[in-house]
């Protein structure tokens, strides 16, 4: 119903119509600067307010990025059963936060790719969408088992320049030549695949132009299955059956500085076998594993090797790394054992000398003997040791064997022992807190002990 103001108003003139219109609008806009004032003075109080309740909102863009970037881990794309951590959910969070995430281009360059069943096209439109937010960063990418691989390398082919790392899972061959010749940056590759090496794949050459490629992980690995620029690798992660075509790599692979071996107990012999000794005069690190009887190792000479690490060795295998040792005449600083007998791994021990760090892995073994010969022989049995680390305890050690090495080590190079057992065992807490008063007396500041039950 209309106010009798606005009622007389109608009555009037056209021009004292105009008039009032005029001084309403005057007067609306006065009162809409009022309110834009208003809005500005609230908007500082809920700042200074946020300040105090929440004083994380005060930091600068450059100390909540370095904040966010310990929080990004294995960011990912698409469904998966192991969801890492993407800066998508930070930039939920808020309109700063958002920004702030959105500017940062390292959160937008390591990316998981999982390819739906169905809805590429959309899948690779978002996924276009996110790497543009990496701006001209390298990009370090892995692409799930799909049928669809294929079709998501295309796809990525137009940003193959920038490409650090690439990790693939196939179930074929990967025929890609849009990327041929343009990987310049490319460092690592990594490529798992479930095929049948034995089947006559056509070779894969995609990645044989990569002129900063220096880390390889392969399954399958043959030079007649994929061709890469071996000689300049410096680190090699090799899982196959087939002793033939690990050797057959091995022998393009002589400045490595890292090599990783993953040989089943299915390894495969031919009649191929290379009997030519095979020296890798650069390598620094092997980590040998789960072949127990060691073939590999007879082909081996390691002068310059520093760190080894072995699983599963039986008596076989701990012969020939004492034959590899031996001609090898290495400088081993440190040893990693897992699931070894001690009757295997301590004459291995007793051939290293010059070892500093040794780390004991057992299941269901004893290191009763490990710890009385620490104990009797600090001069013969690991003289050089500094460190000592043992894990998966048995039963059968006592707090007796523990104190006698210690005090027989403590006044030589030892820095650092550390022993972990299980709940089951005799070591029981109240024998765990006798260990450690006794140990108190024993030890000097420099020499750290710890004990662990889980």
């Amino acid at each position: 119903m209309a106010t009798t103001a606005t009622q007389e108003s109608l009555n009037s003139s056209a021009a004292a119509l105009r008039a009032r219109l005029a001084a309403l609008e005057h007067e609306m806009a006065g009162l809409e600067s009022r309110l834009r004032l208003l809005t500005a003075e609230r908007d500082v109080v809920v700042y200074g307010l946020g300040a105090i309740v929440y004083p994380v909102l005060t930091l600068p863009p450059e100390i909540m990025g370095e904040i966010f970037s310990h929080y990004v881990e294995n960011p990912h794309i698409g469904y998966t059963q192991d969801p890492g951590r993407g800066p998508l959910l930070l930039a939920s969070v808020c309109r700063s936060w958002r920004e702030i995430c959105l500017s940062i281009h390292p959160f937008w360059s390591n990316l998981r790719i999982f390819p739906p069943r169905v809805g590429l096209d959309a899948f690779l439109s978002r996924t276009e969408c996110w790497l543009s937010r990496a701006g001209d960063e390298p990009l370090d990418l892995e692409i799930s088992r799909s049928a669809s691989t294929q079709a998501v390398l295309s796809f990525l082919s137009r940003r193959s320049t920038q490409l650090r790392t690439l990790k693939l899972a196939l179930d074929a061959t990967l025929a890609n030549a849009e990327m041929a010749g343009r990987l310049p940056l490319l460092e690592k590759l990594s490529i798992g695949t479930s095929m049948d090496h034995q089947h006559d794949w056509p070779i894969m050459t995609c990645f044989r132009d990569t002129p900063s490629l220096r880390e390889v992980q392969l399954s399958i690995a043959s030079p007649r299955w994929i061709s890469l620029p071996w000689s300049q690798l410096l680190s090699l992660e090799l899982t196959t059956t087939n002793l033939f075509n690990c050797l057959e790599v091995l022998r393009q692979t002589q400045d490595l500085r890292a090599l990783t071996v993953y040989l089943t107990n299915r390894t495969i012999y031919t009649s191929r076998d290379d009997p030519r000794p095979l020296i890798l005069a650069h390598l620094r690190t092997l980590n040998f594993l789960y072949s127990g009887d060691g073939l590999l190792l007879d082909h081996l000479t390691l002068p310059a090797l520093e760190s080894l690490q072995c699983s599963y060795l039986n008596d076989e295998g701990a012969n020939r790394l004492m034959s590899l040792a031996s001609r090898s005449s290495w400088p081993l600083r440190r040893v990693r054992l897992a699931n070894t007998l001690a009757r295997a791994y301590i004459p291995c021990l007793r051939y290293t000398p010059s070892v500093e760090e040794v780390e004991i892995y057992h299941r269901q073994y004893t290191a009763r003997q490990l710890f009385e010969l620490l104990a009797t022989d600090t001069e013969g049995f690991l003289p050089a040791l500094r460190a000592l680390t043992i894990a998966d305890g048995t039963a059968d050690i006592s707090y007796l064997n523990i104190l006698e090495m210690v005090r027989a080590r403590k006044s030589g190079p030892l820095r650092c022992f550390g022993y972990s057992f299980t709940g089951h065992s005799d070591l029981n807490k109240a024998a765990v807190e006798g260990i450690r008063d006794r140990l108190r007396s024993l030890v000097r500041e420099e020499l750290k002990v710890e004990l662990t039950e889980y």
